[in-house]
């Protein structure tokens, strides 16, 4: 009962005699049916997980736990853990803004949004010690399963820092799925370009992402130059599940193809060396070509407007 609760049982449900799990109980002996209510209030109020592979509407109002931990596993930069996916996604910088919703502040010239920006020489720098975060709307459903941190050696450089995830909406409320121990690499001048960190261990869907940054190196503020993520946009793996080729899903993704606008460019080449199969290479070619095609269609009907 402890792992339906968990994944989201729920309790009031009716069957085809509209009886729930609740009014059954109550036909229960007393001392039994107390052990299973007590289990329900313990759980009533604990966010929900989700399977490891699911990927459903009905998810966007479900927020999942890691374990039984408020922060998710603990994870240290560069372990060598078994990575799911090894691409990284290329950043688009209207994934955060400057918005009171999409950040705890920043100090002037050092917005939030140079994260995104891929330059190793500029920061983010929050005016807090403790708790900055910021958050990103990525505008479709990601996978996410690590992040990559760029970092410098100093005080100022951020130290425990928490993925977060929303089901709601940019302004949460966000749910922990990991929890990172960033360290001072790199060089100490700011000059100096930034020193990547990769994180992995963690595995969630969502369009809303957050980092929370807890603390520093013991410094006055918090600074970092960027972040990236390893993942994939989920409308890349509907596309192959919706051809029965999500076997092959994973391998397309690692060759980089990790969002919607990349599946066009997968090649013959590019075919053969991921699908075995005659029959299924046959299917996601000409799947591919009706794509390109309706692509073409679609850029000359917008030039003849």
């Amino acid at each position: 009962m402890r792992i339906l609760l968990l994944f989201g049982a729920d309790m009031d449900v009716e069957n085809a005699h509209n009886e729930t799990p609740r009014s059954l109980l109550a036909a229960y002996d007393p001392m039994k049916a107390d052990v299973f209510l007590r289990l329900v209030d313990e759980y009533a109020n604990r966010p929900r997980q989700i399977p490891l592979y699911a990927d459903h509407d009905e998810d966007d109002d479900i927020l999942i736990e890691v374990g039984h931990s408020d922060r998710g596993p603990l994870l240290a930069p560069n372990s060598a853990v078994s990575m799911e996916v090894t691409s990284l996604l290329d950043n688009e910088q209207h994934w955060t803004r400057i918005l009171d919703s999409y950040s705890s502040g920043y100090m002037e010239m050092n917005p939030h949004t140079n994260l995104l920006d891929g330059d190793p020489f500029s920061f983010w720098v929050s005016p807090l010690s403790r708790n900055a975060w910021v958050a990103f709307n990525f505008e479709r459903k990601y996978t996410i399963t690590g992040i990559r941190i760029y970092g410098w050696n100093s005080e100022q450089m951020i130290r425990t820092l928490q993925v977060q995830i929303s089901r709601a909406g940019i302004d949460g409320p966000y749910v922990t799925v990991a929890t990172c121990l960033c360290e001072r690499l790199g060089g100490d001048d700011p000059s100096d370009p930034a020193e990547p960190q990769d994180f992995h261990g963690f595995r969630e869907t969502s369009r809303y992402w957050r980092l929370l940054i807890q603390d520093g190196h013991g410094g006055r503020y918090l600074c970092f130059q960027g972040v990236e993520f390893y993942g994939y946009d989920r409308e890349v793996w509907n596309f192959f599940k919706n051809l029965e080729l999500e076997a092959y899903a994973l391998s397309f993704i690692n060759l980089g193809f990790n969002k919607l606008c990349f599946i066009s460019l997968i090649n013959d080449e590019d075919i053969a060396e991921v699908v075995d199969d005659e029959e299924k290479a046959k299917v996601l070619s000409v799947a591919l070509a009706e794509r390109h095609q309706k692509g073409i269609s679609i850029l000359i009907g917008a030039t003849n407007r």
